[in-house]
Formats: C-alpha cells, sequence, structure tokens
C-alpha cells in the first residue's frame, strides 16, 4: 500500500484483521508509518527509498494507493503481481495523469478500480470499532481542549507527529 495517513493506516488494520498474510505500506515519512505498525502493518518502507520498493516488484496480490501521489500510484502499479488488484483510494492532485496502460494493466492483466470510502462502509466501522475486533487508538495522536483550537491546528497539520487530533469541548447536557 502507498500512502500511511488515516485512511491508509485504517485499510492496514482492516486488511490484517481480515486475514491479509502480509501488509506492506510506504511512506515519504517515519511517524505514520510507525502508526502503521501499531495498526497491523508488518513491513514499512520509505517512499525514497527505490531499492526496497523494487523488492516488492510483482510481489502483492492488491495493493491500495492511499497516498495520492503519482509516484504512490506508480509504486502499486509496479509491486501489483500479474492478475493483481490495484485499489485507488487517495485523491490525485492532478484530474489526469499519465498511466502505464500497456506495461502495468493489460500485460499483468492487472485489475484497477477506485474506492470513494463514503458512506455504506460506516456502518460496518462502526461495528468493528464498538465490538473491539479494531482499536483506532494508535490513530489519535493528541486530545486538545477546545481552548487550545489554534495550538491543535497546528499540531494537526505537522504530518510528521500527527495523524489524527482531537479537540474536546464542554460535556453535553
Amino acid at each position: 500500500m502507498s500512502g500511511a495517513g488515516p485512511v491508509g493506516c485504517l485499510i492496514a488494520a482492516v486488511a490484517r484483521l481480515n486475514g491479509a498474510a502480509s501488509v506492506c505500506v510506504s511512506d515519504m515519512e517515519r511517524f505514520p508509518l510507525s502508526v502503521a505498525g501499531k495498526l497491523g502493518a508488518d513491513l514499512l518502507l520509505s517512499a525514497t527509498d527505490a531499492g526496497a520498493l523494487a523488492g516488492l516488484e510483482n510481489g502483492c496480490d492488491v495493493c491500495f494507493e492511499a497516498s495520492g501521489a503519482v509516484g504512490g500510484m506508480n509504486s502499486c502499479l509496479r509491486s501489483v503481481a500479474p492478475g493483481g488488484t490495484v485499489v485507488h483510494v487517495g485523491f490525485l492532485s492532478e484530474e489526469e495523469v499519465a498511466y502505464p496502460v500497456n506495461t502495468m494493466v493489460i500485460r499483468k492483466e492487472v485489475t484497477v478500480c477506485g474506492s470513494l470510502r463514503a458512506y455504506q462502509e460506516f456502518p460496518l466501522a462502526a461495528r468493528l470499532v464498538a465490538s473491539g475486533r479494531l482499536d483506532l487508538t494508535p490513530l489519535v495522536t493528541a486530545v486538545y481542549p477546545l481552548e487550545q483550537a489554534e495550538e491543535a491546528i497546528l499540531a494537526a497539520s505537522d504530518k510528521t507527529r500527527s495523524m489524527k487530533v482531537v479537540l474536546t469541548g464542554p460535556a453535553a447536557d
């Protein structure tokens, strides 16, 4: 999988929960990779380590592109095994990108699809969390009172140390 942000980490956790033999995640930053490891990924790779990524070539049955980066998309296409599946989850910054259809899709007979990660997943996710089968604790990296909203926003914007930052307010009556 490419991308260890909150969505990528959740995909890793659910893949492990559903019996994936191995879960590999790559990212540009070490901190999100450490969170992915806490949520079930067993192989954590720097997206800048071309040698390590090359070692995955044609070796993954399913690859999720959750980084929203063209480089991540290409990494998934190289890593997926012939006959495998690539699922685009991350929104790319560009609407149209060069796609290696001949070499990475047709010749490898790869299935490519997208997933909007929308409403239909929420009830299942809520049941997994409520049952205790899916522990999201590693995703919450900080909790701030509402009075410290500015500090919380600054922390949340630093992807080298934050995943999800929670603001708390007064208890509802």
